[in-house]
């Protein structure tokens, strides 16, 4: 007996055999076993006619392909899972490479500040503070580096809550010696009760390609503010990241703005691949990620949480 889903296909096949519209056909469909169970055929039919051209008798070959479409399964199924952790080693190289960068880079501008002459004590003492936080958040950035190689061989990626707002405040610490060497303005305003189920590692890299980007692409002729909220939307939180910066010309690069090697203003340091990263741990999680900008009007991300 054929399989419901497939008997309109057939039936489409065999109405244009016998209109003359097409000699034989050739499909895979399934049929009920009279055990109950499923199994896969290959269908070949085609149709003898009289000499006057009358249709007389369909000939008809059925092939069992049941352990051919289970392989055939299995094989999709095993470059499923391929697939995913080699997304997976793209994210977390990225996430190694982009991350204790930052953390690195950040070390080095607070000792620049520290050993500057012209630093005060009271700063001196500040800044000292600032090292220590950043020794802390990157001890726990490893600890989530950790994670992320503990489930690479998993097709899931576990979410824990975490606290949004003091997420932020974490990565605003970490760039703080980029954020007084240009001046910049981050206004968190997301509430400190919101909290998200997450990635901790994925949301760190997140919030730091936004926050740097905001930081390296700014404009010259106003200072660097960068304004962080969180709101609901259809039952989805819905995180916003704005600045005042170059902005992006989208008409021009909107479409491959999330590609893979695109760069868009020039900087010799860019290396086109943190949107593509970020895009690929947002949709990792189950959300999506928009963007609206305009040239010398900065940009807006929102980052939609499922």
């Amino acid at each position: 007996i054929t399989h419901p889903d497939d008997l309109e296909a057939d039936l489409q096949l065999l109405e244009k055999l016998l209109a003359g519209e097409i000699q034989n056909y050739q499909m895979e469909k399934r049929f009920f076993h009279k055990n109950g169970s499923v199994i896969w055929a290959l269908l070949s039919v085609s149709l003898v006619r009289d000499n006057e051209g009358v249709p007389m008798h369909f000939v008809s070959h059925v092939q069992d392909i049941t352990d051919k479409k289970r392989k055939d399964e299995q094989i999709k199924e095993t470059l499923d899972i391929v697939s995913q952790q080699n997304n997976r080693l793209l994210n977390f190289a990225y996430i190694v490479s982009h991350n204790l960068r930052t953390h690195s880079g950040n070390f080095q501008s607070l000792i620049n500040l520290v050993n500057d002459p012209h630093t005060d004590p009271e700063e001196r003492v500040q800044y000292l503070q600032l090292l220590e936080d950043v020794s802390k958040q990157l001890n726990e950035t490893i600890l989530n580096l950790n994670d992320v190689v503990s489930i690479q061989s998993n097709t899931g990626l576990q979410k824990i809550p975490v606290n949004l707002s003091a997420y932020i405040n974490k990565t605003i610490n970490v760039l703080a010696g980029e954020i007084n060497r240009h001046n910049a303005v981050i206004n968190n305003m997301v509430d400190h009760s919101v909290e998200i189920k997450y990635h901790p590692a994925y949301l760190e890299s997140i919030l730091l390609n936004f926050l740097t980007n905001s930081i390296r692409y700014r404009s010259k002729d106003r200072r660097p503010e960068i304004t962080i909220n969180y709101t609901n939307h259809e039952n989805n939180g819905v995180l916003t990241v704005c600045d005042n910066g170059l902005g992006i010309d989208m008409d021009k690069h909107g479409q491959n703005l999330f590609g893979m090697y695109k760069t868009f203003h020039g900087n010799s340091e860019a290396k086109g691949v943190g949107l593509f990263i970020t895009k690929n741990q947002v949709e990792a999680m189950g959300g999506k990620i928009e963007v609206q900008s305009a040239v010398d009007n900065g940009t807006i991300f929102k980052v939609y949480f499922s």
